[in-house]
This record gives C-alpha cells, sequence and structure tokens, in this order.
C-alpha cells in the first residue's frame, strides 16, 4: 500500500490541505476542534487497505489550510463549497463523509483569551485526552478550558510526538479559524 500522500487544492476561493491515501469509492474523512487531518492517521491507511480511496482533510481554518478571520467565512455554505470544490478536484461525484465535532465556543475572542493562558500542547492534551463522559459544561465564571483536566500520564493510543503535531499546527495557525465553525452555525 502506498503511504500517504499530502496536497495543497485551491477550492472555494481557498487552498485546503487534504491527506490521500487508496483507491476505490471515496470516503472523506472530517474533523471538529481542535482536529487535523492527523486525527484520522489510524483510519486512513485501514480504509485504504481496505479498498477505499480515503481523503482527510483539514478544514478551513485548521492545520495546513486558509484560514479566515472573519465568522461569516465558515458558514454551512462555505463547508459545502469547499468540499464540492474538493469532489470537482478528484474528478468524483459523490463521497462517503465520516465526521466528529463538538459545540462549545461562541463569543469571537473569548476562548483564544483562554486558551492563551496555556500553551497549545497543554490545550491539545486538555481537549484530546478528555476522559469526562458526563455533562461536559464548566460551572459559571469558570472558562472550559480552565475546568478541563490535564492528564498526568498519556493514554497508549497517543504519543507525546503525536500531540505534539497538533500542537505544531495550532500554534501556526491560531484557533480562530477553527472556532469560527461554531460561532457561524446561526449565520
Amino acid at each position: 500500500m502506498n503511504e500517504v500522500s499530502h496536497q495543497r487544492i485551491k477550492t472555494n476561493g481557498i487552498w485546503v490541505h487534504i491527506a490521500e491515501q487508496g483507491t476505490g469509492p471515496l470516503v472523506l474523512l472530517l474533523h471538529g476542534f481542535p482536529e487535523i487531518w492527523y486525527s484520522w492517521r489510524h483510519q486512513i491507511t485501514f480504509l485504504a487497505n481496505h479498498g477505499y480511496h480515503v481523503v482527510g482533510l483539514d478544514l478551513r481554518g485548521y492545520g495546513d489550510s486558509d484560514s479566515r478571520l472573519s465568522p461569516s467565512a465558515y458558514t454551512i455554505m462555505h463547508l459545502v463549497g469547499d468540499i464540492i470544490g474538493l469532489l470537482d478536484h478528484l474528478g468524483e461525484q459523490q463521497a462517503f463523509p465520516l465526521s466528529f465535532h463538538m459545540l462549545l465556543f461562541s463569543e469571537l475572542g473569548r476562548a483564544e483569551r483562554a486558551f492563551a493562558r496555556y500553551d497549545c500542547l497543554t490545550v491539545m492534551k486538555k481537549f484530546l485526552l478528555i476522559t469526562q463522559t458526563d455533562n461536559l459544561i464548566a460551572p459559571p465564571g469558570v472558562e472550559i478550558i480552565d475546568y478541563l483536566g490535564t492528564p498526568s500520564t498519556l493514554p497508549p493510543w497517543i504519543s507525546e510526538e503525536e500531540l505534539q503535531v497538533f500542537a505544531d499546527k495550532f500554534q501556526e495557525s491560531g484557533f480562530t479559524g477553527s472556532l469560527n465553525y461554531y460561532r457561524a452555525m446561526d449565520l
């Protein structure tokens, strides 16, 4: 099986980074906050090895894709336009999309100010390694980033180096673009 290949494609007026592997029916892997294509690295190879053309992308505002400051550039219509442009680029008529996300942010700048109190690696640990399974709501007057614990040990499914991949991408791009998806839900 070939390795995962990377490229940036022009779609819907922006550059989007994609990671792809395999041949066959197209599976699009769409992430939420605070993810990037790298979140799907294991699924990409698994699905490619089972007869699929798998594409994991950095959605606009994430990782190596372009980021816009205005929440109005992150509406569902923008996301759909990005995906249609990706399908056109790949010469595909249809795809099987897989996705996950969380809805926690709305006020412009609030989360960014709260996240700035921590280094990017700590922010990634707090969100990617959530072990709380009940209601994930911070008490009044407490930001969610401050409410979440920072694990002292890592689970066996992820290494410090793998977490650093996420941290490095958010250090480069910041958090605003990725959070704007949630801010644009009502636009």
